[in-house]
């Protein structure tokens, strides 16, 4: 679940992966 990774990809990447 990746669509808004972009401005804080930071944040999503935490519970991205």
């Amino acid at each position: 679940m990746r669509l808004i990774r972009t401005a804080h990809m930071d944040s999503t990447d935490n519970y991205c992966k």
